[in-house]
């Protein structure tokens, strides 16, 4: 009955099984028994997605970092009550960054679902989203031990567990999600002006400068900027095409993921400093 065996262990319920050689369940369940394959529960048996659930463990990628950065800005983690406590991981994003989504479905190895839904009520009604909801207690956790929080009226600490040598690329996942490079064009000429900016919780933004610093990429600490100063969160900025150059240049440099649109101004400010002679 090795057959049985093997169909049990590539994910057939017992029942399922049962129904496709006419064989009664119990029997299975014999045949199981006698040979130690552990029962699974109905709910994993039922469960009609999967991923590669030991994906954070161990952040050791540069594509791993990047997405721990973009979840870190964008992202969030909860736990459902109604389904036996489990944890998931959830990140909406616009219509226009559903790529995005499937990239990040395609690294986890994941089947889940990218749903589409519209904004019915307030002044973005209308407005589409892309949405995935990936139901894992081990992702969960993983992701909750590298310094994501689970309630979001915690201010947001900086990142854990990331060797020094992919700080870039969780940086750029984070820019990704909660920065820009923004664009103005001069009065009296037709160039570009560009700024480097990010937003989020003063440690996360020490944690970001301290690298940028360190890394020769910025030559002083700047002040951080709050709107009000009841704010949790703050702006880091710079400006200076150079120097917004400069920053980007080392992050985009050998990295595998990028949100495109953001891309795209980085290149922008590339091919004008090149026609200005100037990198």
């Amino acid at each position: 009955m090795s057959y049985i065996i093997d169909l049990y262990t590539q994910g057939n319920s017992a029942l399922k099984i049962s129904k496709q050689e006419n064989i009664p369940v119990h029997q299975i369940y014999k045949i199981l028994e006698k040979n130690n394959i552990p029962r699974r529960s109905n709910r994993i048996n039922n469960k009609k997605y999967s991923c590669n659930e030991d994906y954070f463990e161990n952040i050791n990628t540069s594509e791993k970092a990047y997405w721990l950065g973009f979840l870190y800005a964008d992202g969030f983690v909860s736990k459902n009550e109604k389904f036996y406590n489990r944890g998931s991981l959830g990140i909406s994003l616009a219509i226009e960054d559903k790529e995005h989504l499937e990239t990040l479905n395609k690294d986890l190895n994941s089947n889940y679902p990218i749903n589409i839904y519209s904004v019915v009520n307030g002044y973005k009604i209308g407005i589409q989203y892309a949405r995935i909801i990936i139901k894992s207690e081990k992702i969960f956790n993983d992701l909750i031990d590298k310094g994501l929080s689970e309630r979001k009226s915690e201010i947001k600490k900086r990142p854990k567990k990331i060797p020094e040598e992919l700080i870039k690329y969780f940086i750029l996942g984070y820019f990704d999600g909660n920065g820009c490079i923004s664009i103005h064009r001069r009065k009296n000429n037709d160039k570009l002006d560009f700024k480097f900016r990010i937003t989020s919780t003063d440690d996360v933004l020490y944690f970001i400068t301290d690298y940028l610093y360190n890394n020769k990429l910025i030559y002083n600490k700047r002040k951080l900027d709050k709107r009000h100063i009841y704010d949790i969160v703050s702006n880091l900025e710079y400006g200076g095409n150079r120097q917004v150059y400069k920053i980007m240049h080392h992050l985009y440099q050998n990295t595998p993921r990028f949100l495109k649109r953001k891309h795209e101004r980085y290149l922008i400010l590339k091919n004008q400093l090149m026609k200005e002679g100037k990198i």
